[in-house]
């Protein structure tokens, strides 16, 4: 399972962990559904702190802990949906 953020304009889209009670892969994507950064097995008790990409990006995958690097998901990858 996974949520896809899909947001109207790139920027540095930011992503925190308020409420949330199990740990997380989170995959930025540019507009050419590259992935740009990847943060790995972020944890509830992260927050307030907020995880963005090295650059601009336009999509954001949340993915289970461990999902990214059990698919395979690299940096420089082009994903398709």
């Amino acid at each position: 399972k996974a949520v896809l953020f899909v947001f109207d304009s790139p920027d540095t889209h930011g992503i925190w962990m308020k409420d949330m009670k199990f740990g997380i892969d989170i995959v930025w994507l540019n507009s050419d559904k590259k992935v740009i950064t990847i943060r790995p097995n972020v944890q509830p008790g992260s927050y307030p702190e907020v995880f963005k990409p090295t650059s601009n990006s336009k999509y954001v995958i949340e993915l289970s802990e461990g999902q990214a690097e059990k698919l395979g998901i690299k940096v420089g990858q082009t994903l398709s949906w």
